[in-house]
């Protein structure tokens, strides 16, 4: 049951209920970010319970304390870059729920993908509107949906 929860996937190859949870809360965050340029708090807090529920029923405290150490780890690592003004609030809690469900070692990894993904989004996004007079918002929830996507993909 660990297993499932550090890696995703459990022991026959398919995608864990977890991972399914996971995967739409990013679509919708995603979605949501792209249309209004905002990531609902209530999105993330429901996320959160649910995994929560889903860790302490499959793993009990460890599964509690996996999940604890990856949010934390989450927030912590995207939470300069917040600082700085380069990302929003709920993108940051957005990574945290996803170090959450994914783990520490995993996110390390699914963060070097949302990085790659933020940079060609933002590219694109940069020359889509060059000639602009408004400062460009680039949509960090679609990159990070990307990132962890492509992370579940290649790695699991």
């Amino acid at each position: 049951m660990v297993l499932e929860l550090i890696y995703g996937k459990s022991p026959s190859g398919i995608f864990s209920s977890m991972t399914v949870v996971l995967i739409v809360i990013l679509c919708l965050a995603a979605l949501s970010d792209l249309m209004l340029r905002v990531i609902p708090n209530w999105l993330i807090f429901i996320g959160l319970m649910i995994g929560l529920v889903m860790s302490a029923s499959s793993a009990g405290f460890l599964g509690l304390g996996i999940m604890a150490v990856g949010i934390s780890s989450g927030f912590l690592l995207f939470l300069p870059i917040y600082i700085v003004g380069l990302l929003g609030a709920g993108d940051v809690k957005l990574v945290a729920l996803v170090g959450g469900f994914l783990g520490l070692h995993q996110l390390l990894i699914a963060s070097l993908l949302i990085f790659l993904a933020g940079g060609v989004i933002s590219l694109i996004t940069l020359q889509r509107n060059s000639g602009s007079a408004h400062p460009v918002q680039v949509p960090y929830a679609a990159a990070i949906a990307t990132g962890v996507l492509l992370h579940l993909v290649i790695f699991t």
